[in-house]
């Protein structure tokens, strides 16, 4: 699980370039999620001033901050375990905690693998 968690983060930050140019958005390791899987999506809130302090929605329902940590000013990670995703897709959105601002989102699909014999 960790292994994915610093995956992740290293995507974020190779997306970046290191560069804080003001933007948000919320980046998925991978749009399709097998079945039984648990989702790491990180909130890039460098465009929000102040704290940049975030809060997490999945189908329109705030998420527990148990889930989520704060890796900086500007990143913050939520380990969303598989069993919130009750849904074959979700919606994922991650908000400014000062304004409620919706900051990015995106629809996480569960896919059954198959295997070829």
């Amino acid at each position: 699980m960790y292994l994915f968690f610093i995956i992740n983060i290293l995507m974020v930050l190779l997306k970046c370039n290191g560069e804080l140019d003001g933007s948000c958005g919320v980046f998925t390791q991978h749009e399709y999620v097998e079945v039984g899987s648990d989702v790491n999506i990180t909130c890039w809130s460098a465009c929000v001033s102040g704290s940049g302090t975030v809060f997490w929605t999945l189908n329109r329902t705030r998420v527990s901050e148990s889930l989520s940590r704060r890796i900086n000013s500007t990143h913050t990670v939520l380990l969303l375990p598989h069993s919130l995703l009750q849904n074959s897709t979700s919606m994922v959105q991650c908000h400014s905690e000062e304004n409620r601002q919706i900051l990015g989102g995106s629809i996480i699909k569960y896919t059954v693998r198959h295997f070829s014999r």
